[in-house]
């Protein structure tokens, strides 16, 4: 009996130590993001977009590109990162920027980002015309 309560009294120590360890090992798992990105105005998914992740001091830390049906996927380890910035840019259209911070993801371990829509670019040809009344 007597041991029977030694056990007892070094279990929740135990079990606080246990979850402790698994909530640290947590904390520096890899996070993987995944995401689509669409034209804004055909909604047809864009392949090949560079996708560009940045941290805090906007050093690089993933480059990627959407594959054939406009989707991308990246890890990212939160012990390295707490802040970070997706930037996703195709010849032809805007660059779309967001932020995000990993806290409010963390738990998740993965994480579906909504759909990103990039704007097509207006291009002006900047073309003069100067009529003449000699045809008229």
């Amino acid at each position: 009996m007597r041991i029977l309560k030694k056990h007892i009294s070094i279990l929740p120590f135990l079990l606080s130590l246990f979850f402790s360890s698994l909530y640290c090992l947590a904390q520096n798992a890899d996070i993987v993001l995944k995401g689509k990105v669409f034209d804004q105005t055909s909604l047809s998914p864009i392949k090949n977009a560079t996708v560009k992740v940045q941290d805090d001091a906007r050093n690089i830390i993933v480059n990627t590109s959407t594959n054939s049906i406009g989707e991308f996927q990246f890890s990212i380890n939160p012990a390295n990162v707490n802040t970070f910035i997706i930037n996703i840019h195709k010849g032809g259209y805007e660059t779309s920027s967001s932020q995000f911070n990993l806290k409010n993801i963390i738990r998740l371990r993965q994480y579906v980002l909504q759909n990103i829509y990039l704007k097509p670019q207006e291009f002006n040809v900047g073309l003069n015309l100067t009529l003449s009344n000699k045809f008229l």
